[in-house]
């Protein structure tokens, strides 16, 4: 009798346990319109990481705050950089939608972003940006947060995509 209570018992909390963790307020924000969640290849996290690495470092040895990492801006950077592959060029397209999407969603006040296309590395397009006044200005920017992406295209070349808000 004892066994069998225990073992009840013992499911219970897992299953309570499984279930208090799921929470829809953690679910990232998905913009109206879009069908699918980015779905980011290794390679891409890989980048798009070293980059917000490289943004930070370079925020902080100039006397700056770090930025921090926003889902909701890493899914516009996301949609921009395939709305940048469907076209076949850079752009920056739609950004009045993009910033509304972060005023709506975040609060935001402030917005910039950069954009490239064709660097193969992290440290390329943040030399790239860097050696730009307007993409420095960005990146050095009265900002808070930061959304990035660099996504391949079918050829192999990685779009990227950097949207900054306050």
């Amino acid at each position: 009798m004892k066994t069998t209570l225990l073992r009840y018992l013992c499911a219970f909390a897992l299953l309570c346990i499984t279930f208090s963790c799921s929470n829809d307020d953690d679910a990232p924000f998905i913009p109206q319109g879009s069908t699918n969640p980015p779905v980011d290849t290794p390679s891409e996290v890989s980048i798009t990481d070293e980059i917000f690495t490289l943004v930070n470092a370079h925020r902080l040895s100039n006397g700056l705050a770090a930025l921090e990492k926003s889902t909701t801006a890493d899914i516009l950077a996301a949609e921009h950089s395939r709305y940048m592959i469907g076209q076949g060029r850079i752009s920056h397209d739609n950004r009045d939608t993009k910033f509304a999407t972060l005023r709506e969603n975040e609060n935001a006040t402030r917005f910039g972003e950069n954009v490239a296309a064709g660097q193969t590395s992290a440290q390329s397009v943040m030399t790239a940006w860097l050696n730009s006044d307007g993409h420095r200005e960005n990146i050095e920017g009265d900002y808070t947060h930061i959304g990035i992406a660099a996504i391949k295209d079918q050829n192999g070349s990685y779009y990227y995509t950097q949207i900054f808000y306050r």
